[in-house]
């Protein structure tokens, strides 16, 4: 008789002890998350996409100097991202002398709409400090459009 009663001891205290981490608040059992709607992962990755613009924005530009002296920046602004529009693109120049002191730094903003994957042909003069050698450029900041 005392097997029965030693394998009822055993069943009971193994359902009491299973029983008691479900009914605990503080166990660390994993719960699945329900999967997320469409809608909840265009926002998750349109806010990624907004935080961390640089990683989607990028361009391409190249620079002369006209006959009245100013600096012509002219190239393009492209989009990588999938979901996010980004807006007032700003495109920041800094001038150098020849021996690599900074003479100044400029910047413009871009009043164009960057969408996903798009593209936007940029073109901006800057006044030319004196005894410039040498102009570093590039964009600065963007605002995103939330939509």
């Amino acid at each position: 008789m005392q097997k029965p009663l030693l394998l009822s001891l055993v069943l009971l205290s193994a359902c009491s002890t299973r029983e008691a981490v479900y009914n605990d608040p503080t166990a660390t059992a994993s719960i699945e998350e329900a999967p997320l709607t469409y809608e909840q992962q265009r926002a998750r990755l349109a806010a990624k996409e907004l935080e961390y613009w640089p990683e989607f924005v990028s361009g391409s530009f190249t620079q002369h100097t006209n006959f009245i002296n100013e600096t012509v920046v002219q190239g393009t602004v492209s989009s990588t991202a999938s979901v996010a529009t980004f807006k007032d693109i700003v495109l920041e120049v800094t001038f150098y002398s020849k021996t690599d002191t900074e003479l100044g730094t400029r910047r413009a903003t871009i009043y164009e709409f960057l969408p996903p994957g798009g593209s936007v042909h940029v073109k901006k003069k800057f006044a030319t400090p004196a005894n410039t050698h040498h102009v570093q450029y590039g964009i600065a900041d963007t605002q995103s459009v939330v939509q």
